[in-house]
């Protein structure tokens, strides 16, 4: 099972489909509601709890259940970077059809390696 690594572009946050559905939702077009929103949408999709547990001065554990495990950091860009570690062939399928669900209106400002 592969990891998968998720960059976030910073202008995800301004341009991105996702950031303006947010912004006009809920009359606020601040960087860290979108954020925020985007990893409880994470979770929805993988079925996790998002959890904010800073693990050293650069990590965050952001969801950790017996089927995969998330990390959050900034890359050497300062661009936000989120590790999908499946620990089950159910975490892997779950990764692959989020990632699939993400990137279909998102695929100019979402990388995944």
């Amino acid at each position: 099972m592969q990891k998968k690594i998720l960059t976030l572009q910073s202008s995800f946050y301004v341009d991105s489909p996702y950031a303006k559905y947010i912004a006009n939702e809920e009359h606020d077009d601040s960087y860290g509601l979108i954020y925020y929103e985007f990893l409880h949408e994470i979770g929805t999709l993988l079925e996790v709890d998002i959890i904010f547990d800073q693990l050293n001065a650069t990590n965050w554990l952001i969801a950790d259940n017996r089927h995969m495990q998330i990390v959050y950091h900034k890359d050497a860009d300062n661009n936000d970077q989120i590790e999908f570690i499946p620990k089950t062939t159910d975490g892997e399928q779950s990764i692959q059809k989020m990632q699939e669900e993400l990137l279909q209106n998102n695929s100019r400002y979402l990388n995944f390696d």
